[in-house]
């Protein structure tokens, strides 16, 4: 099999400055071209070129596959370097997002395609695509993120491609119960105007990135009092303890994170109720209050409680 670095090149220019190997084979240029292509092949195939084409490796891998950066992308070369809570690609997802019309399209498609629930998660690389078929072992995304308005249109052998290749990688994960406790608690959310079981609480995102680089199970707001409210999960009741630990340190971050966070889960909670159809979250919701509210869950007992309130 022959890669042309070209090819690669040009696929490149769609892709934000971090990436994997599987956004490269899932570009249309790339598929079209090797419609058939084999993934470990490809792989080799890419660090090959890397030079030619000016990339280079990063130390992990996301959902199965080296992730890659373009030589000269800003990056974090510190560990315990502390990011800004909201970055550039953050406000670039939301603002897709917000697109109502061509999102619920881009949905209608995908969820046809699946036969399942799909979530948009606006990530700093763009909105993650996650299927929340409840036979899924835990969250696995599916094809490569939308990073422009273009992408929300649904290429039908791009889709069937993405959703052929979940359907294989899918099932090999690994099982976790919490993360199968969120998908069934984020797709009756999706179905019921972002509903959560838990007095009030509506679903904002899930698996939010705080600047430490740890991630909040679960993030919702309370309308009636305009409150964030953070959810962390754990597989078992035993492990409650830790998880109102944990919870009450995301809460403090998320504190310590200020306005900025704030702005920016108000804005999210806004563009969430349009394209869901809640209409607590009216066009001028804002959040108000720190800190947020913290609430912890099992896939044991399937249930949310709260932790801390205020």
């Amino acid at each position: 099999m022959i890669i042309r670095p070209e090819l690669v090149a040009q696929a490149l220019r769609d892709l934000p400055d971090e990436f994997t190997s599987h956004d490269v084979i899932e570009h249309p240029s790339v598929m079209r071209a090797h419609p058939n292509v084999d993934r470990s092949q490809f792989a080799i195939a890419l660090s090959n070129m890397a030079h030619e084409v000016g990339i280079e490796k990063v130390d992990r891998r996301s959902r199965g596959a080296q992730v890659w950066r373009k030589r000269g992308a800003a990056q974090c070369n510190e560990p315990n370097e502390i990011r800004p809570p909201v970055r550039t690609g953050h406000w670039r997802s939301l603002q897709l997002l917000e697109a109502t019309a061509d999102v619920r399209l881009f949905l209608d498609r995908y969820e046809a395609e699946l036969g399942s629930p799909v979530y948009l998660r606006p990530a700093e690389r763009g909105l993650t695509v996650v299927p929340l078929a409840p036979t899924s072992p835990k969250l696995v995304g599916i094809g490569r993120e939308v990073t422009s308005s273009s992408g929300l249109s649904v290429d039908p052998i791009e889709l069937a491609t993405a959703v052929a290749s979940w359907r294989v990688e899918a099932p090999r994960a690994e099982v976790k119960p919490e993360e199968q406790f969120s998908i069934s608690m984020m797709s009756a959310a999706l179905r019921s105007r972002l509903t959560l079981p838990l007095d009030g609480v509506l679903f904002v995102c899930n698996e939010w990135r705080l600047p430490s680089g740890q991630r909040v199970d679960l993030v919702g707001v309370r309308p009636e009092d305009r409150r964030l409210v953070v959810m962390e999960l754990k597989r078992k009741d035993d492990l409650l303890p830790s998880a109102r630990r944990q919870g009450t340190a995301y809460a403090e971050q998320v504190a310590a994170a200020g306005d900025e966070l704030l702005a920016f889960f108000g804005r999210l909670a806004r563009a969430m109720g349009g394209l869901y159809g809640a209409p607590a979250l009216h066009e001028d919701f804002e959040i108000d209050g720190l800190p947020p509210l913290v609430a912890v869950g099992s896939a044991e007992s399937r249930r949310l409680s709260w932790c801390v309130e205020g």
